[in-house]
């Protein structure tokens, strides 16, 4: 068995986080997760999206898809882009489509669960892709609290979970 959790921070630059969970199976340690970060954009980048999400859907029997929320609050600022909604269309449709959950979790839930120090301290945090570390936090948030994952997990992923809570992480 094979679980992926893919986290997204979109926008103009979307942010991706991935952590790649296996039961036993030959060559492989269950417990050790694999981790992967990756950035899209700053170009526009639908198609490449689209792309992105049936790649990783391949060879996985759980998928789990998070994404930052965004909400417009009727104020714009300077430099606001809403390029974050389509993307964010982009990464629902596609699940739904095919069946997969997708999971909304504001910023707010995230960055105050898991700053960057946290993200340092786990050896998780990002240089070259900064905007990769927002999806790390709603990765992170999510294996720990989301109900459906918590409850519902299989024996390699509660493993995870017990990582990332003697790391700290309480709920």
């Amino acid at each position: 068995m094979k679980t992926r959790i893919i986290a997204f921070d979109p926008g103009g630059t979307t942010g991706i986080a991935m952590v790649t969970l296996m039961d036993n199976v030959e060559g492989c340690d269950p417990f050790i997760p694999q981790f992967q970060v990756e950035q899209l954009g700053p170009q526009e980048h639908h198609i490449e999206l689209e792309n992105f999400l049936e790649k990783y859907a391949e060879g996985v029997d759980r998928y789990f898809i998070v994404y930052e929320s965004f909400n417009y609050r009727n104020t714009s600022r300077a430099g606001l882009r809403l390029d974050s909604v389509e993307y964010i269309g982009i990464i629902k449709n596609w699940a739904r489509r095919r069946g997969y959950p997708v999971v909304a979790q504001t910023p707010a839930q995230a960055k105050s669960f898991v700053p960057d120090q946290v993200l340092k301290d786990m050896n998780l945090y990002s240089k070259a892709f900064r905007h990769a570390n927002d999806g790390m936090r709603h990765l992170t948030y999510f294996a720990v609290n989301n109900p459906k994952f918590k409850f519902n997990a299989l024996p390699y992923e509660i493993a995870f979970r017990a990582q990332l809570l003697d790391l700290g992480f309480r709920t």
